[in-house]
């Protein structure tokens, strides 16, 4: 009984005289970063844009669009970068006396981040300059869903022109090929 009257005894003064705990420290240097995000995916099949008859002594339907086509990006840019989105021809050939032209959609509600500024609807020319189809795309992504990312319209149809009508020729499905790029940021 008395050793435990003494340890008694002995945390109770510890506990009024009051005592200094030491301890160690130890220290953890991080190097945190995030590289660049540079990526676009097409989530569409091929875009039949096919133009059709109206009647006897009218010409063929003047223009077609359609708006099925989707891109997806994911982005992440250094600073205060901007990137723009680009559109050109890359294989085959629009045929003569028609044209094709593009448009970038604003995206739907799934798209988070910087989505930059639509631009007008671009003409795409065979071996022609990449035409700019958006403009200021920040750190942002899309989703995957197949109607997430930006929309795309095409249109193809007849020159206005009446000279350039007499150089349609019937094509059972010229081939075209657009290649979107997004710049490494500006």
């Amino acid at each position: 009984m008395k050793k435990r009257t003494l340890i008694l005894g002995a945390v109770m003064i510890g506990a009024m005289c009051g005592y200094t705990v030491l301890g160690q420290t130890a220290t953890n240097d991080l190097s945190l970063g995030m590289p660049e995000v540079l990526l676009l995916k097409s989530n569409s099949t091929t875009v039949n844009l096919t133009l059709t008859p109206q009647e006897a002594g009218l010409p063929v339907l003047s223009s077609l669009s359609n708006s099925d086509a989707r891109v997806l990006v994911s982005s992440v840019v250094s600073g205060t970068q901007t990137r723009t989105m680009t559109a050109s021809i890359s294989a085959g050939t629009v045929p003569a006396g028609t044209y094709l032209k593009i448009q970038a959609l604003t995206p739907n509600t799934n798209f988070v981040g910087t989505a930059g500024t639509m631009g007008s609807e671009a003409t795409l020319v065979n071996g022609g300059d990449a035409q700019i189809i958006i403009t200021g795309i920040g750190t942002c992504y899309s989703g995957t869903a197949s109607d997430d990312g930006y929309g795309l319209k095409y249109t193809y149809g007849i020159s206005g022109s009446t000279a350039d009508y007499a150089l349609i020729r019937a094509s059972g499905g010229a081939s075209v090929t657009v290649t979107l790029t997004l710049s490494a940021g500006a």
